[in-house]
């Protein structure tokens, strides 16, 4: 198998503990584990000292109906040496893609907008113009039309105004329920490193209907920031807030996402989970970081799950009275 070391702020080397992606595809084409062509392994280094958050955030993002990976840990060796634990992720990789849409490996396309060519930093957005250039992760050589026509339609209604005609049209091209339940739970979860940022997430373009959806990436900064369910930095859900319409329907799926992360008791599981993560956090010697700061970010995480959807419950009610129950 191909073993590559990953991450920007969370870079380490070998002599440290550095994030690594397990590709089991790259010398022998159809090679898997489980079905899996390849899975990154987290370090937590950076955003996550709890080594939980990879795990809540996307399984509220499976449970509500996104096309999220699949989280579970790991204690690694490397040529016999302790590395201690880690996350793994699933790859956004035609596995993935036929996990969530059977049929679709071969057709269905990923691409990673915050890695686009030619655009300064490499971040790309809807509205800019450059969706041609976002990393083309996964999907059939040369894309299919349509899947093209598609992105750079709801490019350019996203450049537009945001009337109730252009909002219809932008239905037409981008899948609808998807969307908004993407909006809801980014804003229940508060993934401020998310297309919030906009830095960490996905796009999926369904290989029969062409219709484009955003997918959850990058969770490790969730459960950290109080709700603000009014602001995304991203030009597709800024968009859709200046839209009354747009911004009426994204209220009645936060309330709907903030219900599904009580129903499924996040922050029970999370207390529980600790306890048994515990003695591995604690028996990592190369963990740069201390044992306060996981401290801290338990006790923020914890607040944080506890608090975050009743908050957007309550700042929904604010805007519309007339929601409540």
């Amino acid at each position: 198998m191909g073993l590559k070391l990953k991450g920007s702020a969370s870079y380490q080397q070998m002599s440290g503990k550095p994030a690594f992606i397990l590709d089991f595809n790259e010398w022998v084409e159809g090679t898997k584990f489980r079905d899996l062509k390849a899975i990154k392994l987290h370090n937590g280094v950076v955003l996550d000292p709890t080594r939980n958050r990879d795990h809540l955030s996307y399984q509220l993002a499976r449970e509500a109906g996104l096309m999220a990976p699949r989280v579970g840990w790991a204690e690694v060796t490397v040529n016999g040496n302790p590395y201690g634990l880690y996350i793994i992720v699933e790859k956004h990789d035609d596995p993935f893609i036929e996990y969530h849409k059977p049929g679709e490996r071969d057709i269905g396309v990923v691409l990673e907008p915050n890695e686009s060519r030619g655009s300064g930093w490499g971040w790309g957005d809807f509205g800019q113009g450059n969706v041609t250039n976002w990393d083309y992760e996964e999907g059939p050589i040369p894309p299919d039309p349509l899947t093209v026509d598609a992105l750079e339609r709801a490019d350019q209604l996203v450049a537009a105004a945001p009337n109730d005609a252009n909002v219809a049209s932008f239905w037409e091209v981008m899948d609808k329920e998807p969307f908004l339940t993407y909006l809801a739970w980014e804003t229940v979860v508060m993934h401020n490193d998310g297309y919030r940022a906009p830095n960490n997430w996905r796009v999926f373009v369904d290989g029969t209907t062409h219709l484009i959806q955003l997918l959850p990436a990058g969770v490790e900064w969730t459960w950290d920031a109080n709700v603000s369910a009014w602001y995304s930095g991203g030009a597709a859900a800024s968009w859709c807030l200046q839209n009354a319409g747009c911004k009426r329907e994204y209220a009645e799926h936060v309330l709907v996402v903030a219900d599904l992360a009580e129903q499924l008791d996040l922050a029970g599981q999370f207390a529980d989970q600790q306890v048994w993560l515990d003695p591995y956090i604690d028996s990592d010697t190369r963990y740069p970081n201390t044992w306060q700061s996981v401290g801290d970010a338990r006790s923020s995480t914890s607040t944080h799950l506890a608090d975050n959807p009743g908050e957007a419950r309550r700042q929904v009610y604010q805007q519309y009275p007339d929601l409540r129950p």
